[in-house]
Order: C-alpha cells, then structure tokens, then sequence
C-alpha cells in the first residue's frame, strides 16, 4: 500500500555559485581504471495509460541529453538538516540551475526529498547532484511525452566483480558467499561490472566526496531534470491534490536511481553489441526458488522476462523483467521493483510507475536493499528508549489455528522518532537475534506491519517468540495484534473473518523488577480454557523468575521458579499445572517476582477457550 511520508520541515541555507565544469585538473586515481557506462545509466520520466512510468533512455533521447550543455550557471542549495547532526551519514549537495531557482516550491520539493535519504543512509559519504525544473533540461528541449531525466553517472569495469563480491561480504557478513571467480548468469558468466558512482563511493572504490573538477573524465555528476508542462503536486503532507502527480515521490525515485537501483538485465537483447555486464543489484537477480544454499551457484539474470526476484539470502521480492525501453517482460524496465498495477503489491519507492493522486514512500525493502548494495541504513545515533513485546507468532496452534501477529507503533510525541526492531526468538538468547532497518514516524503518525515476523524478519512458518522495539523517543505506542482465521467450512478450510488478542508491548515501568512485583488474576484451567504464561527477559544477563499461584482464598496452589537467559523468551502452556496445581483452577491469581539484582522481565497469560481456540489477555498490574 502506498502510504504517507512523514512530515519533514524544510529550511533553505545561503546559496553559492558554482559554475558547472569550469576545471580539468587531473581526475583521482583509482585502484581500477574506471571508466563511463555507455549505457544503462540514464532514465527517463515518460507518460503511459495516465501514469509516470520510469525507464531508460533510448539511444536517440540519450543523444539528445548528451547535448545538454555543461557550461550554465549551478547554485549549491542545502536541505534542512545541519552538517553536525549527519555528520556520519549521506549528505547530497544539489547544485540547482537559475530555471529552477525561478520557482520555489520545485526547489523546496527538490530538497525535501534529498532529505528524506540522508535522513536514513548513515554512509559517510557525500554525492552532488544537479537539479532542474523547467520547460528544458540544463539547456535542452524534452522529448515529446518525457517529462523528466535521471543521469546516475554510472561507472565500471569490465574486471570488477571479484574486487566488488568481496566489499559487499565484508559490508555485509550476513549474505551468502557470492560465485567465486566469475558471475554466472543466464546468458553466461563475466566480470565486467557498472554501477552508479554514489555506490562506488559507499563501498570504497572511489573517493567518498564528490568532486567535479578532479573526476571530470567521468563527465558531468549525477543530474534530475524535471518538465514542468506536467501537473505536479509539490507538497505531499497536505494530500495530492486530483488529476497530479506527487513532485517530492517522484524526486525520491529518481535519487535511488542515483544510489544504486540499477539494472542491465535485458541489455544484449535491446543492443546486439553491448557487452554482457551486471550491476551491483544483478548481484542479487535471480529466478524464484533460489536459497541461500543455492545463493553461491545460482545464475543471475541478465535476460528479459519470466519471473524475476532479488534475493539477499532470506528475503524474496519480485522485480521489473522488462528490457531497456519498457518493452519486452513485463514491460517495466528492470532497475525497479514489480509495478503494484501488476502484483497488487506495493514493494517501495522504486515501483516503475505512479499514478495521478498517488504518494509513494521508501520501505524498509528499498532499504534492505541499498543494504545489501553496500549502504549502510540508520542514523546509528543512541536509542535509549526500548519496549517488550513479550510474544508474536507466525505459526500453527492448537484446534487448527494459525496465529500470525500484527505490530502497529505510533508516534504520539511532538519529534520525529526513529526506531529499529529485534526479533528475540524463544527459549534461548535473544541478544543477538535478526534485527530490522531503521525506521521513521512523524508526530501522531503510525504504521502497522502485518506479519511482523515475515515481512521484517523474513521468518519461516512455525515461527514465535518476543519482539524488541529500541527507539530515539519516548513517545512511542507498540502494540501487537495476534489473530488466526476462524474457519467455516472445515472440509474446504473455508475461513470468514478471524478472531485473536491485543497486547500492548511493556515499557520499562510496565517490566516486573527486583523489589517490584506483579499479580496475573483470572487464571483458568479446567475442561473449558486453559492458560498459558508469556515471560521474556528485558535484559542482557540472565534473571530469575519467582510464581506463586493462589487460590481464590488465598491458599497456595504452586510455585515455581525459571531462569530466563539475557533476552530470552518462554512459554508456559497450561502453567498451572506446572506449578503443581490439581484439578481445575478457576479465578486464581498468579504472583511474579525476580530477586536478580537489576533484573527485569514482561510477563501476561492468556485464557484460551478450548473449543474455539479464542484468547483472552490477562495483563500483570
């Protein structure tokens, strides 16, 4: 679904002039000779069926951008966010033309979205890109029916994937082993490897600043011009207004581009004498089916058409399979995710297409993705703030339920909040279990991630345990939602709506702590409910966890007591009876203590209907 950006605000610093290649000093050296894509590096904006569809630039209209004059005049503008708050982290210089400094609402849109990037890539490095909104691009008239272009300055080598398979498992240790030696692919193996030069810069193989004058033999920087015979809206937090296209979606779009959402699948087919090269997301191209047993072997895909998904050892996503020109696949070129139109799915920002009225927004597949390519994604500043979501599942129950669990967070606090994810498991040290991208939540706004446990942790069926949420804020609300489908029609597993509980993830006042007890009333066990306890561990050293269940007059029934380890989450299925209780239980209360000096822990049982599989929340006051 395509959902609202968060609000950013928006400050515009002094302007400085820069001519734009006025200089021929020597370019830097490199540990590889370097050289300019000939193709594959530069987009186009054009209409069809209603929608902005995004493709590469034929031969003839790359021509005519290769006109486009170098010697205007550019002013570097600066978006909002100060050097030393993203002192760490991505900065994107915008050097703007004089057309595009003649309307402000262009330029502001144009530096919002450069800020919604560096507000999550922590990357030291820092790109130029030159922008322009007009009736031409940098000096050039449009094509009929183009109502924008993207030049990535791509660059490469035709001996650089083993250099570039070892940045990227150093980058990333959690990928699988890229193929040694040479890259298969579908249409044979090769070495030779482009890549836009931001990413270039990420990973190492060029300087991480940007300089113009010293890499002039790589032609001009990366540039975005846009035609404003189209009906743009330019601000998103307001709603887009009917019959135009959202300005700041659409600059998003385009900056990826530059960052790296590159592909040449479909490039020998489109061009007879082009050589066989990949990308660095070609690296991560292949057909379904592929594991990451098989990541190592697997060809690439490099050719048009059929199904394609990018793959980084656990999560599956499906991408464009057009060649260059949109044709051919499903003609949607393929330096984009599958178009929504065709999956019913929106994957992220980098959907080829966007329709009047619609806002797209980065996700955290986006993310995941320049990840992989070598971006590294968070601001990486502290998160003291941390919630217990003592249980989620993606995983068969008892009676034939299916429980998968909802997480919906909301931001009430008047800052932006930043926070990141942990999937702790069950029955063993969480501390290190797999942890999510950096995400952001303006003020009073929320998100809700259906089947946390899949769509962010990429966890497989039959999966449980405690989810950690850490954040730069203390406002946030965390709550989980876990529901099984009720079915009507067992012999055809017919399901009409489903039925399930909501726990509220426990801050740390909520946590039963050393000197600071809580009580569970309302347990049941007998021939019609049972109850199960939920204990997770909140900190990084093992605690020990004291219950005591009293009958209703206040007799003991049992006692127990269970060490959890640092993070670490259990279930205790009918519980009462491993405390020693007998017979049935009804209305009984159980008492949680820890006497860990510094120990803390979430604790809630749930009372199941035996018959109908329906929970109910009991929460420890």
């Amino acid at each position: 679904m395509r959902t609202k950006l968060p609000h950013l605000a928006l400050a515009l610093a002094a302007l400085l002039f820069v001519p734009a290649g006025e200089a021929d000093s020597a370019p830097a050296r490199h540990s590889h000779q370097l050289t300019a894509a000939g193709a594959g590096d530069v987009y186009v904006r054009a209409l069809r069926n209603g929608r902005l569809v995004c493709r590469d630039a034929t031969p003839e209209e790359r021509q005519v951008l290769d006109r486009s004059t170098t010697s205007l005049p550019l002013h570097v503008i600066s978006p909002l966010r100060t050097l030393s708050a993203r002192a760490a982290g991505l900065t994107l210089t915008l050097r703007a033309t004089d057309q595009l400094e003649a309307n402000p609402e262009a330029k502001a849109a144009f530096l919002k979205a450069a800020d919604i990037w560096m507000s999550k890539i922590s990357t030291p490095v820092t790109v130029i890109i030159d922008v322009d909104f007009g009736t031409t691009s940098f000096g050039t008239e449009f094509e009929a029916n183009v109502i924008g272009s993207t030049r990535s300055q791509g660059l490469g080598a035709d001996d650089l994937y083993a250099d570039l398979a070892a940045a990227l498992q150093a980058h990333r240790s959690a990928t699988p082993a890229f193929p040694a030696g040479q890259l298969p692919t579908d249409l044979g193996s090769t070495q030779a490897g482009y890549s836009p030069s931001a990413l270039l810069r990420a990973i190492g193989f060029i300087d991480p600043v940007a300089d113009p004058v010293k890499e002039s033999d790589w032609g001009n920087p990366p540039r975005i011009g846009f035609n404003s015979a189209i009906r743009f809206d330019f601000n998103p937090d307001d709603g887009i207004s009917p019959g135009r296209y959202d300005f700041v979606s659409t600059a998003v779009h385009e900056i990826g581009h530059v960052l790296g959402f590159s592909s040449y699948a479909g490039f020998t087919e489109y061009d007879s004498t082009a050589s066989l090269s990949f990308s660095i997301w070609d690296l991560f191209r292949f057909r379904p089916g592929v594991t990451a047993q098989t990541f190592p072997s697997a060809n690439r895909i490099l050719s048009s058409g059929g199904e394609q998904v990018f793959f980084e050892g656990a999560t599956s996503l499906a991408l464009s399979t057009g060649r260059p020109d949109g044709t051919g696949g499903d003609e949607f070129q393929s330096s984009h995710w599958k178009a929504d139109e065709l999956s019913g799915t929106y994957i992220g920002v980098m959907d080829p297409s966007i329709a009047p009225g619609e806002k797209d927004e980065i996700t955290s597949n986006d993310l995941l993705a320049l990840e992989v390519m070598g971006w590294t994604i968070g601001s990486g500043s502290a998160m003291p703030y941390s919630w217990i979501l003592p249980s989620s599942a993606k995983s068969p129950g008892q009676g034939g339920a299916y429980y998968t669990t909802a997480l919906s967070i909301a931001n009430r606090g008047a800052a932006e909040a930043r926070y990141t994810m942990k999937f702790l498991g069950h029955d063993a040290d969480g501390t290190n279990g797999p942890k999510s991208l950096e995400y952001t939540l303006g003020s009073n706004q929320s998100v809700t991630y259906e089947d946390v446990l899949g769509s962010v942790f990429g966890q497989p069926d039959r999966s449980y345990g405690a989810i950690q949420v850490n954040a730069n804020v203390s406002t946030l609300s965390v709550l989980g939602q876990t529901a099984t489908p009720v079915l009507t029609d067992w012999a055809s597993c017919v399901s009409t709506g489903s039925f399930g509980q909501s726990v509220p993830a426990f801050a740390t006042t909520d946590l039963v702590s050393a000197g600071s007890p809580k009580v569970i009333v309302g347990v049941r066990e007998d021939a019609t409910f049972r109850t199960n306890l939920i204990l997770t561990n909140a900190g990084t050293a093992n605690v020990v966890v004291s219950a005591t269940l009293f009958a209703p007059s206040g007799a003991v029934l049992g006692s127990a007591t269970w060490t959890l380890p640092p993070l670490g989450m259990t279930q205790k299925t009918q519980f009462a009876r491993e405390l020693g209780a007998t017979g049935d239980v009804r209305d009984a209360n159980v008492l949680l203590s820890t006497s860990t000096s510094g120990g803390s822990f979430a604790a809630y049982a749930a009372v199941i209907d035996k018959t109908t599989n329906d929970p109910r929340t009991l929460l420890p006051r």
